[in-house]
């Protein structure tokens, strides 16, 4: 006589949640993706706004420099110090050649120079050339 033996049957569904809620399950992630798919589109628009925002700052910028830069170099022109300077009440000219005194490496005047020989020949010391006192 054969023992009995514990059968299960081949042709039984097993399932551990019924039908619907796995159907309410692919609606909730479904739902879920597109709400975060929402959510993200919007933002990278307003990115996208914020960066065409401030590529138009940009170029304001970079027009308004080369504005400035031009009148700083219109400006520069040797006329227009001359007239600044003058209306400021300085006059500055280029020093002559009695005015310069060339000094070596160990910081003594270099000889035969013009502003020296004319130092020398004024001793009152009235000339242009700055004197250092004893």
């Amino acid at each position: 006589m054969r023992a009995k033996r514990n059968r299960y049957k081949k042709n039984a569904r097993m399932s551990f949640l019924p039908c619907s809620y796995t159907v309410v399950g692919i609606i909730v992630l479904s739902v879920t993706f597109l709400l975060v798919y929402w959510h993200l589109n919007t933002k990278c628009g307003a990115l996208g706004d914020d960066i065409r925002q401030k590529e138009l700052e940009l170029r304001s910028l970079q027009d308004e420099y080369l504005r400035e830069e031009a009148r700083w170099n219109a400006n520069k022109t040797p006329e227009k110090l001359e007239a600044a300077l003058l209306a400021h009440g300085l006059v500055m000219e280029h020093p002559k050649a009695d005015q310069l005194v060339r000094m070596d490496a160990s910081g003594k005047p270099l000889p035969n120079q013009l502003s020296i020989a004319k130092f020398l020949r004024n001793p009152s010391g009235n000339g242009n050339v700055a004197r250092n006192k004893p």
